[in-house]
């Protein structure tokens, strides 16, 4: 009779014990998916603010541009600046509906990890767009801006249209830099050690 109560006894303690364990890797596994999922919130709060950004900066030039449609110089400026802030926003988009398609809870870690990986390749494409037509952009925008800005016609003083873009460059290539550096490549990786870290609790267990 001892010996089956104490079977008894050692038969509830290992459930429990089970149930435990099961509860802690459950409660581990939702720690480590919402850090990984409040990492990435950073960027794409970041998107959300461009978006808004580039749009009322657009209603901008659009006015801007209308109203300085009689110089020839300054429409031109006007119509390439906003055709450069229609395909941000195109790609601020694109951003946009990938980082809001990541499912943290239904998907395996390895399926996460996928798409993060894909991810990650498509921004740096779109980053290398934006990097790459900087200088472009700064070039088409600065006499439009002047003029709105200013009431200055840099097509009449080529040095201060020279010094404004530079300054331009100087600000706008570390900046657009420090962004992708702290807020996407630094948070992908940390949502991936989050995601690694409970793979290998899972794969020990």
């Amino acid at each position: 009779m001892e010996l089956e109560e104490l079977k008894n006894t050692w038969e509830q303690y290992d459930k429990k014990m089970s149930e435990n364990l099961r509860t802690n890797k459950e409660l581990l596994k939702k720690i480590n998916l919402d850090r990984a999922k409040s990492t990435m919130d950073t960027p794409k709060k970041y998107e959300y603010y461009s978006l808004l950004t580039n749009a009322l900066f657009f209603l901008y030039i659009l006015s801007s541009t209308i109203k300085y449609s009689d110089n020839l110089g300054l429409l031109l400026s006007g119509i390439l600046t906003m055709i450069w802030l229609i395909v941000m926003i195109v790609l601020t988009i694109g951003k946009l509906k990938n980082l809001t398609n990541i499912d943290f809870y239904s998907q395996s870690i390895i399926e996460i990890q996928k798409y993060l990986a894909a991810f990650s390749r498509r921004y740096l494409n779109y980053k290398k767009i934006e990097l790459f037509t900087l200088p472009i952009f700064v070039i088409v925008v600065a006499p439009i801006l002047g003029k709105a800005l200013k009431g200055f016609n840099l097509f009449t003083i080529p040095l201060q249209y020279a010094i404004a873009v530079g300054l331009g460059l100087i600000i706008g290539y570390p900046m657009v830099l420090w962004i992708y550096k702290h807020w996407y490549e630094n948070k992908l990786k940390n949502t991936n050690d989050f995601l690694n870290e409970l793979l290998d609790y899972e794969n020990d267990n």
